[in-house]
């Protein structure tokens, strides 16, 4: 790449993407219009989805084959073994992001019952 305030922006973009997503999904504190798990479980998923197709895509079609930056053409190494670290990586990165929503969830849950124990006598007798 020969612009290097472009390449810059392109990592600082996927980096802050990427936080922003992660922060939607499992994010710590409780906003007030936070989506329901619901919603983000279905966000998780379709995330998981796309990334995994995008990464088929580059590894059989060997997308893309020509940068746009200063028409160099990428090796077919280069390519499969880029759409294999982002299938394979995705995956780990994903799978950390759903423990994390569950934890969340779980640790929710986990305070409902102990301040409500009624609930649960009443549901059980």
């Amino acid at each position: 790449m020969t612009n290097i305030w472009l390449h810059v922006f392109i990592h600082v973009h996927f980096f802050v993407a990427g936080y922003l997503y992660c922060w939607s999904i499992a994010g710590r504190d409780n906003s007030p219009y936070r989506a329901s798990l619901h919603v983000r479980l279905l966000a998780l998923f379709l995330g998981i989805a796309a990334h995994g197709y995008l990464a088929k895509l580059m590894y059989i079609n060997l997308w893309p084959s020509v940068s746009l930056y200063n028409n160099q053409t990428y090796t077919v190494e280069a390519i499969q073994s880029a759409a294999q670290l982002m299938y394979y990586g995705g995956d780990l990165a994903e799978l950390l992001l759903a423990v994390a929503l569950f934890y969340g969830w779980y640790k929710k849950r986990n305070r409902y019952w102990k301040r409500h124990p009624h609930v649960i006598r009443s549901f059980l007798f």
